[in-house]
């Protein structure tokens, strides 16, 4: 299954760019696991990960938190440092995992 770009929005739809850049991170993902869920999979079944990140100086924090989310499992991944984002977001993080059983 391929999941869109997901952004740090609260499920309510709630932006959050005034939100640090960890706090950013871990709502994005949140928002992948809901969505990997909804397709009937789960972060250990994803395959790859592309993050857009607005500055490169974010690198060393996303690789901490990403390590975190993910624990064992090392799905192979893409960083793409870019100047901006929508709604003035720090980080948006697509994914592919595998589906079914």
């Amino acid at each position: 299954m391929f999941a869109s770009g997901q952004l740090p929005r609260l499920p309510d739809g709630t932006h959050t760019a005034e939100r640090g850049f960890d706090e950013q991170v871990r709502l994005t993902l949140d928002n992948l696991d809901r969505v990997l869920a909804a397709a009937g999979t789960s972060r250990t079944k994803v395959l790859h990960v592309r993050a857009y990140l607005v500055g490169i100086d974010h690198w060393d924090a996303f690789n901490r938190i990403f390590a975190e989310f993910f624990g064992e499992w090392k799905p192979a991944r893409t960083v793409v440092p870019v100047p901006a984002l929508q709604f003035g977001y720090l980080v948006e993080i697509e994914a592919v995992a595998a589906a079914g059983e």
